[in-house]
């Protein structure tokens, strides 16, 4: 078939709402692998069950749910961003049940996998106290009623009054004790937990205000032991010395003297390892890689690495926006070496042991092509292709292979305000249609959120559901993104609102002038959380008008920097201050300037927000108060029971449809059809 000439932005396509809906029905969040049996889970989210969490054991011939998704919620509120809910051990399953009955619950529950495919009822393993959340769930491998975790105590729901701890959990007994807390554990944060193998010690990662976990963390470890309960002995940290701030980050032993985690001392998070007997510490590889062999820790449930044997490892690692799996050895100081999947996403990285004399890893991965599987890979003595099994869940339904549709991504570096920014292009894409002659495509500008995060190259339906249509893609991953290294991560500090703006308008154009790839005419933006703020920023600041068509808050945007200074979760409580350049009270006037809510009443294209209204981050109020300052130019949706991310079927459905309508209205779309 001869594609049609047809204005760009007005293409028909197969790509609608319902079958973005229908490629997302199950979502995988997690992977996990019992080390007792190497069976293999995941907690998936599923849009239709009113975004709930389910855990799911995963095979080669069959699927099947151990939770209830319309009873049961397997998600944790720790640090509100979640992660690291669920851990399986010999058969059951432990996890933080968020909600129940649209009530908080926040208890811990056991279940037993017994094969049968039956979803079975699961029992509380903590005390009443729906001001409890829990997260980072370890077994204690000598004795598994026992289980370490983090506490996230409510008791006191104002963030600054929020604490954390360690706490060991008695399943048989349900009941929970103390087992790690500061002289004022408001200002602590910690991360998952690991025990070495006999059980024999165990380390976590802590770190306090003001610091997030990748700008300055220590690893503590401590001696085990038990007589009616688990208690630590001899807590000390690794003797990680230097002058500057650094983060020691995801720790893990690969047998019971060798704690391997990543330090970013050389300026990108790589491997290193210390032998608690003899106090030697050292870095994994023989030279510093210039690559990031970690994440930033957003989700708990984030972890770069798993063990083949004590000598051998694999680490996801960021090379140019997208992750790669590598063979380390761990035991001679050399390079990693790269081994081929074909994926771009890769998380959830877990040990399957040896079979058939091989090593095998199972992770949870995404092309540019393919939605997110889960993936068996073998480990070969010489790069290989990994071999894919896809775990389809039953609430799928069936729909057209879409690959000629898909649009996949084109990587640039363009000139930006402090040095190279890395962008990501996808351009329009439809069997049916060609562009008219001589004209240049709309473009939608998304940035991504944190600030300090990444936007992936896995498929994303939602891309695809514009470009299909006709639009250009372009994702920004702005000076102060992650994966690039901590300079390249620091370029925003004290400059949140100047540099990733700047970078989001002299990226439109680089691609528009230089490589003619767009039309600057027709451009539009896009973003959630702190990529919202800089969506604000880019329509409200009067040097950065007439550049963008129109602008979405996807969810979450950030409005006021004055009441996110004052009115957001514990997490990021102090998050703000590195960005602007110091505390609210020091440098009122600069949160004044910065904050786009400042300038709504100069915006002069359509713009949509987009909130949940029961967002802990960024609460409701920053939504509707830029709404009434922008004035005609806005339009406002709240979605009734969403947090900080829309994840409810229903609700992801509208705020397409709301959002590529504002598009086509502020470019004068509807009503244009083919020559």
């Amino acid at each position: 078939m001869v594609p049609k000439p047809a204005p760009y932005g007005t293409w028909e396509t197969l790509i609608t709402e319902d079958y973005v809906i229908s490629k997302i029905a199950n979502t995988i969040d997690e992977v996990l692998v019992d080390p007792k049996t190497s069976a293999v889970y995941c907690l998936e989210s599923r849009p239709k069950d009113e975004g709930r969490g389910v855990l799911v054991r995963v095979m080669d011939n069959r699927r099947y749910d151990l939770t209830d998704p319309k009873e049961w919620n397997v998600r944790t509120g720790v640090y509100d961003y979640g992660g690291a809910a669920a851990t399986v051990f010999d058969k059951t399953a432990y996890f933080s049940n968020y909600s129940l009955k649209d009530q908080i619950d926040g208890k811990v529950y056991k279940v037993v996998d017994d094969g049968s495919g039956q979803v079975p009822e699961p029992t509380a393993i903590t005390p009443e106290n729906d001001k409890h959340r829990f997260a980072g769930l370890a077994v204690y491998p000598k004795d598994p009623k026992f289980i370490v975790a983090i506490l996230e105590d409510h008791t006191n729901d104002e963030p600054a009054k929020v604490a954390n701890m360690l706490c060991v959990i008695n399943a048989a007994a349900r009941t929970m004790d103390i087992i790690v807390k500061s002289e004022d554990p408001t200002q602590d944060f910690y991360g998952p937990p690991a025990f070495s193998p006999s059980g024999a010690h165990i380390a976590w990662q802590h770190w306090s205000h003001p610091d997030m976990p990748w700008d300055q963390a220590k690893i503590y470890i401590a001696d085990v032991s038990t007589d009616s309960t688990v208690k630590f002995v001899n807590q000390r940290a690794v003797p990680f010395q230097n002058t500057l701030p650094i983060s020691l980050a995801y720790p893990n032993w690969s047998n019971d003297q060798t704690l391997i985690f990543t330090s970013d001392v050389s300026g990108f998070i790589n491997p290193w390892k210390y032998d608690i007997s003899t106090g030697s510490l050292s870095a994994v590889f023989s030279k510093a890689v210039d690559q990031d062999f970690g994440y930033l820790m957003w989700s708990l449930h984030f972890f770069p690495f798993a063990f083949l044997d004590e000598h051998r490892a694999l680490f996801i690692g960021t090379e140019n926006g997208h992750d790669s799996l590598y063979s380390v050895n761990l035991k001679t100081p050399g390079p990693p070496t790269k081994l081929d999947t074909g994926y771009v996403v890769i998380d959830g990285l877990r040990s399957l042991g040896k079979e058939d004399g091989k090593f095998k890893v199972v992770f949870a991965g995404t092309k540019v092509d393919e939605e997110t599987k889960i993936v068996y890979f073998t480990v070969p003595d010489s790069p290989l292709r990994a071999s894919v099994t896809n775990f389809e869940s039953a609430a799928k339904e069936a729909q057209p292979d879409p690959k000629d549709w898909i649009s996949t991504p084109t990587t640039y570096a363009v000139k930006g305000y402090d040095g190279l920014v890395h962008v990501v292009y996808y351009a329009p894409k439809n069997p049916n249609y060609s562009g008219l002659l001589g004209e240049k495509p709309p473009c939608i500008v998304h940035v991504h959120g944190g600030p300090e995060w990444l936007q992936p190259q896995g498929l994303d339906w939602t891309k695809q559901y514009f470009t299909s249509r006709g639009w250009a893609w372009l994702d920004v991953n702005y000076g102060g993104s992650s994966g690039y290294g901590r300079e390249y991560r620091e370029r925003l500090r004290n400059r949140w609102g100047v540099v990733d703006t700047d970078d989001c308008i002299t990226s439109v154009q680089e691609l528009s002038t230089h490589c003619k790839l767009i039309d600057p005419r027709r451009v539009c933006i896009r973003g959630g959380s702190a990529g919202g703020f800089t969506m604000y920023s880019a329509l409200s600041y009067g040097r950065y008008q007439g550049v963008f068509a129109a602008g979405t808050s996807i969810y979450g945007g950030v409005a006021d920097l004055k009441s996110l200074a004052t009115k957001t979760h514990k997490f990021e409580l102090y998050y703000t201050d590195k960005f602007v350049g110091g505390a609210l009270a020091d440098i009122p006037w600069i949160y004044e300037q910065r904050s786009p809510l400042t300038y709504a009443g100069d915006i002069k294209v359509p713009l949509m927000i987009l909130h949940g209204d029961q967002d802990p981050v960024v609460p409701v109020e920053q939504a509707l108060d830029m709404y009434k300052h922008a004035g005609v130019c806005a339009d406002i949706q709240l979605y009734k029971g969403e947090g900080h991310h829309i994840g409810q079927a229903d609700h992801i459905k509208d705020a397409l449809r709301r959002e590529r309508d504002c598009y086509e209205r502020a470019l004068k779309l509807k009503g244009l059809t083919a020559i």
